[in-house]
């Protein structure tokens, strides 16, 4: 009677630790080290984001990001200046919302866990394309 609940305790040891192996290697990234980069432009002509990753130990440990508008100017301190007083303010809030998006993605880890923010979030969607690329490239 021993034998069988031993034997019991054994197999169930063995599932429990090929289960374990199985969730490991699923959920590792299997990044190589090294700089990658993404980037989306827009289909109609104008603006896009671009990113460079650098990812070390399957990590990402810096993301840099560049947004430009419909004329190719970077969206920054600037953005929206040469327009009405309201939509510069609208521009600028753009430009602090998507600052935002590189600090997160180091904080996360995970794109689809980086939130869009309000005012940024045409900026965010391109941002989550354009990492999703540098990241396939980097496997």
């Amino acid at each position: 009677m021993k034998s069988r609940y031993v034997i019991a305790a054994v197999v169930l040891i063995a599932i429990a630790a090929a289960a374990a192996v199985f969730v490991v290697k699923g959920t590792s990234r299997g990044y190589r080290d090294g700089v990658y980069e993404g980037e989306y432009r827009n289909e109609n002509g104008g603006g896009g984001t671009r990113v460079v990753l650098k990812i070390e130990n399957n990590a990402i440990v810096d993301c840099q990001m560049t947004a430009t508008d419909a004329e190719g100017h970077v969206k920054d301190e600037n953005y929206g200046k040469n327009d009405s007083e309201a939509n510069y303010r609208l521009c600028q809030i753009s430009v602090a919302g998507m600052r935002q998006y590189p600090g997160e993605l180091l904080k996360t880890q995970d794109i689809d866990k980086v939130d869009a923010v309000s005012g940024a979030t045409v900026t965010h969607r391109e941002f989550q394309i354009a990492v999703r690329q540098a990241l396939q490239k980097a496997r």
